[in-house]
Formats: C-alpha cells, sequence, structure tokens
C-alpha cells in the first residue's frame, strides 16, 4: 500500500479516536446531572463534531505548520515528513487511548500537537520549533480556557437566573419542551 494512503487511513483513525475520547468528555457531565437525556446528547453531540470539522477543520493543523513548527524544517523534510506526521499522530493517538483508558480527561489537539513536536526535536532540535508560538498558542491557552470558561458560564447562569426568576415553575415545562 502506497504510504500517502496508509497516512491517510491513520488519519482517519485518529479522528475516530479523537471523537469517541473528547465527545465522552463532552457529553458526560450533562448526561449525568440529567439536564438533557441521553439522546439529545448524542444528536448534540455528533452535530457539533460534524459541524466544527466542516468549519474549523484545518485550524490545529494550520497551527501547528505556521506557528509550533518552523516552516524551514517542514519544507526539507522531505519523505521523512510523512514518517513524522505518522509518528506524531501515533503519539497523539497511544495518549488519546491511555488517557481514555485510565478517564483522565485530555485535550486531543495538545496530544497532536506534543505528537508533532517531539519528531521534528528528535530530527532536528530544538530550533526546528518556535517556543513563542507554542507558548502563544498552545500553553497561554491551555491556561486560559478553563478561567474565561468559568466567567462566561458564571455571565450565563447570572443572566438566566435574572431573566427567569419570576417565571415560575411553568418555566421547566417550556425548556423541558426542548429536549429532542
Amino acid at each position: 500500500m502506497d504510504l500517502h494512503y496508509s497516512l491517510i487511513a491513520f488519519i482517519l483513525l485518529y479522528i475516530f479516536i479523537t471523537g469517541f475520547h473528547d465527545e465522552g468528555n463532552l457529553i458526560a457531565t450533562i448526561i449525568s446531572s440529567r439536564s438533557i437525556g441521553i439522546r439529545s446528547a448524542f444528536i448534540t453531540a455528533s452535530l457539533a463534531q460534524f459541524i466544527g470539522t466542516a468549519t474549523l477543520s484545518t485550524t490545529v493543523a494550520s497551527t501547528i505548520s505556521k506557528d509550533v513548527l518552523k516552516l524551514k524544517y517542514i519544507t526539507i523534510a522531505g519523505n521523512d515528513l510523512y514518517i513524522m506526521i505518522f509518528t506524531g499522530l501515533l503519539g497523539a493517538v497511544v495518549w488519546n487511548l491511555i488517557t481514555w483508558y485510565i478517564g483522565m480527561p485530555s485535550s486531543s489537539s495538545h496530544a497532536l500537537v506534543g505528537g508533532m513536536i517531539g519528531p521534528f526535536i528528535i530530527k532536528y532540535g530544538i530550533d526546528s520549533i518556535n517556543i513563542y508560538g507554542i507558548l502563544l498558542k498552545v500553553v497561554i491557552p491551555l491556561f486560559l480556557s478553563p478561567v474565561f470558561g468559568f466567567l462566561i458560564g458564571y455571565l450565563v447562569m447570572y443572566s438566566t437566573s435574572r431573566i427567569l426568576r419570576s417565571a415560575g415553575v411553568k418555566v421547566n415545562t417550556v425548556l423541558k419542551s426542548f429536549n429532542i
């Protein structure tokens, strides 16, 4: 089998594993809290995964190739680039499976970034990666996203509570009617 087709097949495997790895983390809370039904959670997660992939499909790859790795080293890799991409994906897949098996939440995108950095450091040294880009595009957002998520979640909950404060219990019937 041609190396290109093998790599494409492995990319599809990575996407599949990322799907069940990340979507489980995404919907676990809403299913266990019974805020919406299991069927609704799976339909919502499936639609979100599809829409996200269709609209943002190259965002992570673009960040890795432009901001994390130095383009000079990507272009000089030649045929080794396929092996380097394969090993980077393999590292991300293995990490995703380990964290999924032990029940530890982790980011598949961050696993992919780490998986791609490794082969380039081994082949070309630390000079092949963009430390500033990693800090700006990977590390800082990693720590800021929970803070912003908390703040936005708080504001939405506070606003919703204020808006629905005098609505009474009948609002539950209306809100539950949106359950698929």
